[in-house]
């Protein structure tokens, strides 16, 4: 239905000239809050797939490096209030009975934080951070989120791969990608942290069907020769041109099993809302959010790029419109450079 607003009408979001501003908004407190002046302890629980995961992770990121107070962060699996469904499944992976999809195990923990905060405050709850790998169906611990010792790797695009060779090595002088984004056929959402009503929409869910889509474009590493933990802050940045005066870019990371599926693990959107012409490449950065996974000797990584994830995301009309009024769409010409001079990569946090 056009126009978006129509539908939403009571959310009264002033979306101003780009209509993601104040969805990125809720991604992302304030930076005008006075996080020095938070002086008591807080006791941080989210899940992956929650929709809430990025500002939850983010006020405590902020509080911690801003504040004196302890600052305790507890990471499941879960997507948005799956602890009160007690729901076993995050989209089509079913989790182990560890992953503690029942309030009882949450209460378990908020009591021992508060016999800590109040009868015993001199002492915090130690290690501060606990957070469940996916995959390995563990839970972790570390003092701070994200651990000490994770060191971020480049994994340059080229051509449908993924390469981690260092900048000056990387062998392609030329390259690029090119891809229509049609916001009226947009790549519609399958699985990630989404609103806790679509259920159907939430998790983990195969993509191979998403991938097999003509604007879907893909970049795959090599096999890993071992195990790997991953665990930290996902971006990706890219190299674009468009004709469009404003569009969308998007970024899934995803693994692919021994079997050749392809499963999803976290996404991101950009909004360029004016796009000024230049005779060269703009660059872009595309904040993922935050997760720990287990990637298994013999599987991959593999990048999803393209300008939509619908209805995650609303549409870019692609005609400089905000979103919210626009009743017009028209496709748009997309370029993603990978080369030399113009470098895209994502970048992605190894546990050493």
């Amino acid at each position: 239905h056009t126009p978006l607003v129509e539908v939403i009408p009571v959310m009264d979001l002033d979306s101003g000239s780009s209509g993601l501003e104040s969805l990125e908004s809720a991604s992302n407190l304030t930076n005008s809050f006075s996080y020095i002046d938070v002086n008591i302890p807080i006791m941080h629980v989210t899940g992956w797939y929650d929709f809430t995961a990025m500002a939850s992770v983010d006020a405590y990121q902020k509080v911690l490096a801003s504040s004196k107070s302890s600052q305790n962060i507890l990471i499941g699996p879960w997507y948005h209030n799956q602890i009160y469904d007690e729901n076993q499944y995050l989209g089509n992976y079913k989790l182990k009975p560890n992953s503690n999809t029942s309030l009882e195990p949450i209460l378990e923990y908020s009591v021992e934080w508060f016999d800590r905060t109040i009868k015993k405050p001199h002492k915090s709850l130690s290690p501060e951070a606990q957070y469940y790998v996916l995959f390995e169906d563990k839970w972790r611990a570390s003092q701070v989120w994200p651990p000490q010792g994770a060191q971020n790797c480049k994994f340059y695009f080229k051509k449908d791969s993924l390469f981690t060779t260092q900048y000056q090595e990387f062998i392609q002088e030329k390259g690029q990608t090119n891809f229509t984004y049609n916001p009226e056929n947009p790549v519609p959402t399958e699985g990630g942290a989404n609103f806790n009503f679509f259920i159907d929409k939430l998790g983990i869910k195969n993509q191979n069907q998403i991938e097999a889509r003509e604007d879907v474009i893909t970049f795959t590493s090599s096999f890993f020769k071992e195990d790997k933990i991953i665990a930290g802050s996902i971006s990706t940045q890219l190299f674009i041109e468009t004709n469009a005066k404003s569009t969308d870019f998007t970024a899934k990371l995803t693994k692919v099993d021994r079997d050749g599926n392809s499963w999803n693990l976290v996404d991101g959107i950009t909004r360029i809302p004016i796009i000024e012409k230049s005779n060269s490449p703009l660059k872009v950065t595309i904040e993922m959010g935050d997760i720990a996974f287990l990637l298994k000797k013999g599987e991959r990584l593999r990048v999803q790029i393209s300008g939509g994830n619908f209805p995650k995301y609303d549409r870019n009309p692609n005609t400089g419109e905000d979103s919210w009024q626009a009743t017009s769409f028209i496709e748009a010409q997309q370029i993603i450079h990978h080369s030399k001079v113009y470098p895209s990569f994502i970048s992605i946090p190894f546990l050493k």
